[in-house]
């Protein structure tokens, strides 16, 4: 078997994960353009949704999920995203036919 064969059998795994990955994000997404805060550490990836300061979900994303993390920053490094945008670019990433309606 050609060396990418053996690429597009393994792909697949990859990208369901993905899709369990937009499905987690989508659960918190209450509205289309949802702002969310990806807050990164030597664990993981946490994704923090506030709404008005009343209702607040996350999402821990455990460094065991990812086939590479490295992560070699002082602190815990913080920035926001629009939540939307974010689990559009995911869904390209989605097998056809399986990803949600987002």
């Amino acid at each position: 078997m050609s060396h990418s064969g053996m690429v597009e059998e393994e792909a697949p795994d990859e990208l369901e994960n993905v899709q369990g990955l937009v499905d987690a994000l989508t659960a918190v997404r209450w509205k289309r353009y949802q702002d969310a805060v990806l807050e990164l550490s030597e664990h993981g990836i946490v994704l923090i949704v506030d709404e008005n300061g009343c209702l607040q979900a996350k999402v821990y994303l455990k460094r065991e999920l990812f086939i590479r993390y490295d992560f070699k920053a002082r602190g815990r490094p913080r920035l926001g995203v629009s939540l939307g945008h974010f689990v559009d670019c995911l869904n390209a990433f989605s097998l056809p036919g399986q990803s949600s309606v987002v």
